[in-house]
Order: structure tokens, then sequence, then C-alpha cells
């Protein structure tokens, strides 16, 4: 506790100083001569697009049409004007900057010119000195006893969660407090160590791992889940970059588009504040490295004080996601709106939809590893894959559909294996989580032949049995098609001619050719969308591990897979469930195979593009119950059982999957 009130105090104080610095500003002007040509301007490790440079002085010229990299020429004597935060960097690279000079608040600086280039850093000590005042130690201190009481509410929830209370209010109260608690510490502890101490951020992150592993005993896997996924699902939410996951800048302008109730005609096209714009404009280019996004722009965004009243003149493109139903971004839309209310900077509103994307995520799933009476286990290791956190704690309908699914699919294996009568109650509770489902993603109505393992004896008669699951799963088809196909690739785009993919029409016309391309694709994708796809490939499927913590992650949840534990009790599964349940899986293959093959496949390809192993997660349990009910398993010596002391082996790997995992990211986006 007291490391880590020292580093908050530390922050704090960082907090306070770059306050100072993004409310005093500083001038620069740079003159240029004719024949001088600009090969790249940054401000605050922003890469500004010369494009938008060009005027009657500046030419543009391009260099590369693929990557729109540009030159400026200056063809009359001119000059840049800058007025930049004192906390912010200006950097000017010359490709010839002969007779240029640089000015700071109308003095000369032209001495920083060197080697064709502007490099000026604000000297941090200008700024601490100045912001060293009662005000900065009076709310110094006001944060410190904030997040002391903070880590307090922590401790409190492990003790919490360690006693046998499973009162379930106590436990989402208690679950919604640690997560606030957390995200308020990491939102001062995170950013200052951002630049220059990026991998000392895995030092808590071990910290906490550790904390769990010690302090759980036991498989109590509602527990041990909802309290692993709110850990790591925080840490997430600021370990991976705004806009960097996939399409989240689309989703967080549709959320928008609903909060503010703007009509666009189903165009796909909105316009934006201007300070929500500059936001997502920067951070969606992280992925790419065209911004190196740095403690300085974090420091600024979260201090931000935005005004949402100034418009850009153009329009945001979200049209990969205008027509998606609105149910997944209420939260996302109550938020933006409280939040441009009350003038939140892009950044926080941003951070505080993920981390309440995730509360809901978590607390839904938790309900479905509660209520399921068998393959908790299960749902414990797929609600805590990588993957599936990550978009747990993203903005996105990932998090809305596969947590809906889940709880879905550990309802009906209640109404299966558990329940011995079904009424009208249990009926209105299926067909609930059923239309909740259907404001999802499309592709995931498959789930409803599940109901055909429910002997007919639980009904009030078999015909009344038969009516129900297939009245299920019409329901469930036509409600989905209805929700999304009409508004998206089925019906408008895989059936048109005029566009390079194979369209709808291919499928039907070359049947055989359609197959061919499909099998070399399930060969092609096979490990990726059963296994390594949920552990690997974060952002947009382009952070990976390295040879060896792949092998390592690889090894491990082929262990927790296969390792006698909780499960070793349960009945076998019968031939028909592992039938129907692979047999699901393989339809949502097949599914989602056509839609990329028909919308995002362009002609001549052998394989099917646009597929991610992410779409396969909603029903991704059923396909994991067939494998672990094999018969492959593999008994932990006694030695080791000793050791682990009654603690789950599941719960120790994954633990240490997030160090190998949360060190990638950290290798890759800081």
């Amino acid at each position: 506790m007291i490391i880590l009130l020292s580093i908050t105090a530390f922050s704090v104080i960082g907090y306070m100083n770059y306050d100072y610095g993004a409310n005093n500003y500083n001038e620069y002007v740079i003159n240029l001569k004719a024949g001088n040509i600009i090969e790249e301007i940054r401000i605050d490790d922003v890469n500004y697009r010369l494009a938008m440079y060009e005027s009657d002085c500046l030419k543009a010229i391009e260099q590369d049409p693929q990557t729109y990299d540009f030159q400026l020429e200056v063809t009359k004597d001119t000059s840049l004007y800058y007025n930049l935060s004192c906390s912010e960097t200006i950097e000017v690279t010359f490709v010839d900057s002969q007779g240029s000079s640089f000015y700071i608040n109308g003095e000369d600086h032209s001495d920083l010119i060197v080697d064709n280039m502007i490099n000026y850093d604000p000297l941090p000590y200008e700024f601490i000195i100045e912001s060293n005042k009662a005000k900065t130690t009076l709310v110094g201190m006001a944060f410190l006893l904030v997040n002391a009481i903070f880590l307090y509410i922590i401790f409190r929830f492990y003790d919490y969660m360690k006693s046998d209370n499973k009162e379930t209010l106590l436990v989402i109260i208690n679950s919604i407090a640690y997560a606030i608690s957390l995200f308020v510490i990491l939102l001062f502890l995170y950013y200052p160590l951002y630049d220059g101490f990026r991998f000392f951020v895995i030092v808590p992150i071990a910290a906490l791992i550790i904390y769990n592993i010690v302090c759980f005993k036991g498989k109590d896997y509602e527990k041990l889940y909802i309290t692993c996924a709110i850990t790591f699902g925080v840490l997430m939410i600021f370990l991976m970059p705004p806009c960097n996951v996939p399409d989240e800048a689309s989703h967080y302008t549709k959320g928008y588009e609903i909060a503010h109730v703007y009509g666009d005609e189903g165009q796909g096209f909105i316009q934006t504040p201007v300070a929500t714009n500059e936001f997502l404009k920067v951070a969606s280019n992280v992925q790419s490295h065209d911004n190196d996004i740095s403690a300085r722009f974090y420091y600024k965004e979260v201090l931000r004080n935005s005004d949402y009243s100034q418009f850009i003149d153009g329009k945001v493109n979200y049209a990969n996601v205008k027509k998606a139903f609105i149910v997944p971004y209420i939260i996302c839309g109550i938020v933006v709106k409280i939040g441009t209310m009350l003038s939140l900077s892009p950044l926080v509103i941003f951070l505080l939809v993920r981390l309440l994307n995730l509360l809901f995520a978590t607390i839904v799933t938790y309900f479905a590893i509660k209520i399921a009476p068998r393959f908790k286990r299960v749902f414990f290791i797929i609600g805590l894959l990588p993957i599936v956190i990550q978009q747990s704690a993203a903005i996105n309908v990932d998090t809305y559909t596969d947590a809906v699914a889940f709880l879905l699919i550990a309802y009906i294996l209640k109404l299966i294996y558990e329940i011995k009568e079904i009424g009208i109650k249990q009926l209105l509770l299926l067909f609930g989580a059923g239309l909740l489902l259907c404001f999802g993603k499309f592709g995931y109505f498959p789930v409803a032949l599940m109901l055909f393992l429910i002997p007919n004896s639980k009904f009030k008669s078999k015909a009344s049995g038969i009516i129900v699951k297939i009245s299920f799963f019409v329901f469930m088809l036509v409600v989905s098609y209805f929700f999304n196909t009409i508004n998206n690739y089925i019906i408008t785009d895989v059936i048109n001619d005029e566009t390079n993919v194979y369209g709808l029409k291919y499928i039907l016309t070359n049947p055989f050719s359609a197959i061919a391309v499909y099998f070399r694709s399930f060969l092609i994708r096979l490990d990726q969308d059963i296994f390594r796809g949920y552990f690997n490939c974060f952002g947009y499927s382009t952070v990976v591990l390295k040879t060896i913590p792949y092998l390592v992650t690889f090894a491990m949840y082929i262990i927790i897979l296969c390792t006698k534990e909780a499960d070793d009790e349960e009945k076998k599964l019968t031939i028909l469930e592992k039938i129907v349940y692979t047999a699901i899986f393989v339809m949502l293959i097949g599914i989602i195979y056509t839609v990329a093959f028909s919308a995002w496949t362009k002609m001549g390809a052998r394989s099917i593009l646009g597929v991610q192993s992410r779409y396969f997660i909603p029903l991704l349990p059923l396909l994991y119950f067939v494998i672990q009910d094999l018969g492959l398993k593999i008994s932990m010596p006694e030695k080791i059982k000793e050791k682990l002391g009654n603690r789950d082996l599941s719960f120790v790997l994954v633990s240490v999957t997030y160090i190998i995992a949360f060190a990638t990211i950290i290798s890759f986006f800081c």
C-alpha cells in the first residue's frame, strides 16, 4: 500500500504540473523562405498530415500514394504559427531549411534549427516550479486521501470475496466498487509511467495477479471469474490505446449519434464536435504507428475541459456500423451524452464507456457461470481468454453479444440438466434471453438447437415440447434476421453484381467451387479459430506473441483444458449431446464464412477474407464442452496438488498468461 500511495503521489504532482502546462501557452513562429522543403511536422509526438498545409505559398508534393506521404515545398516566403501549451513539444524536419528562422514568444531561437531539424521540448522544471503552489499541494493531498480510500476498498473487496458469503447483490456491489477503485488508481498511476517506465507497469499487474492467486483457494468459479475479469479488464482499458480495438472509433461514433439523436438518413456519415474528431483522429493512428501517443498527450486529454459546441465542416464515416441495433449502444450513448453535457474530455468519456461495458459483460457472464449446472470451469476459461477480455473492455457490439450468448447457453444448460419441469416462467426467461441475443450480431441463432436436448417429458406434453423447440428456433432466426441482415450484408451488399466480391449469387450458382474455398479456409484457419486466436493477435490482430511466449501460452491452455479438475465427477456427455454441440458450432462457421465470402472476399481469392476469431466467441463454449469431454485428461502429480493448496490450476495458469499478454501489448503500443 505504501508503494502504491507513493507512486500515486508522484502521479498527482505530475497531473498538477501538466495542468499548469495545459493552461499556459507558448507562441511559436517558423519563418520559411522560398525553396525550403518540409518533410515532417510533429506536435506533441502527433504526426500532422502535410497535405493539409497546402496554400498559395506551400505546395504539397506526394511521395507515396499508398501511405499518403507528402512533402511541403515553400513557393513563397511565409510563416507557420502555433499557439501550444507549454507542456507540448514541437518537431519540424526539413529536407532544406536554408534561411528559415524559429521564434518562441517573440524571441529568436533560430539556434535550435540544427541539421535541418527543429526539435523543441519545453523543460519540465519550467512549469513544475511554477505549479508548485498551495493549490497543487492541497489537491495532491486530497487525491492521496481519495486513493487511500480506494485502496482500502480494494483490500476489503478481497476480504469479502475470500469469505463464504455468496449473496449475489453484495458480490455485485463489491465488484462495482472494486472496479471503480482500480480504475481511478490506474488513471493516476499508468500515464505517468507511460513514457520512460512502461515495463514498470508490469510490477503492479504481477502484484495483483499474485495476490489473486494467494488469496483464492477452492473452485468458486463465479467469484474467481468476476475478480479476475475486473482486474484484467480494467488493466486492459488502459493498456490498449483508445480506438485500437477493431472498429472502436466507428462504434464510439455510433454511440455519439444515438446519444444526440442525430439522424443521418442511414448514410453512415455524421458531423461530430471538433474536440471529439481530433481525439479519434489522433488515437486511431496508433496501431499503424503514424502517431506515437505519449504521456503528454494523455495528460493533456485527461485534463482538457472540452467545448462540444464547435463542429467539424465535414462528416465522420461510421458506415460499417450504421445499421447496428440500438440496444448494444445504450451504455455508450448514455455516457457520451452525460460526458458532453459536463464538458469532460473525449479521453475520459472514452475510458468511462470502456469501464461500464466491462462491468456489463463481467456481471452478465458472472450470472452465466452462477446458473450453469455444468461446465462452470469452461465458462470460466473462455470468459477470461485474453481476446475476450480485450473485447469486453472496449467499445463494440462484441461486449454485448458475447456476454448475452454465454448467459443464454448457461440457461439452456439449466433447462437441460437441472430444471425438472418447464413452465411459463422458464419459457419467458428463455425467449427473453433469446431476444436479447438477437439484438447483438447476426449468426448465433443456431444456439436454439440446444433445446432439442431437453427431454419432452419436462413439458406438459410431447407435442408442446416439440412446438416450443421449433418455435424458439424460428423465433431466433426471424428476429435475428430482422434486426441484422436486412440492414447489413446478406440482403443488400452481397447480392451486388457490380462489386468485385464473390457475392451470394456466386455461391448459389457455383456451389462446388464455393465449398472448395470454404474447406481450404477451414484448414488454414482451424487452429486460429478454435484456439490460437483467443490468446494472441491483440488490437487489429497485429500485436502477436513472440515464438517462445506463444508456445508457453499454448502449452498452458492445453494443460488447462485437459487437466482433471472440478469437472471430473460430472456425467459424461452423450453421443447426441456431442453431435448437437459440434453441429451448432459448425453451423456458425458456415454462417460466418458465408457472410465473409459474400461480402469481403474478392473474386479469385483462394481462401475467405475478413474472418476474425472473435466472431466465434459467443458459441465457443459449446465446442469446448466437447473438447473437455473427449477423455484426454492429464492428472496432476500429488506434489503439485499439495503446493497449489486446493487452488484451481486453470486459475493459476490463466493468471500467468496475462502477464505474458500484457507485456506483449506494452512492448507494442508504449
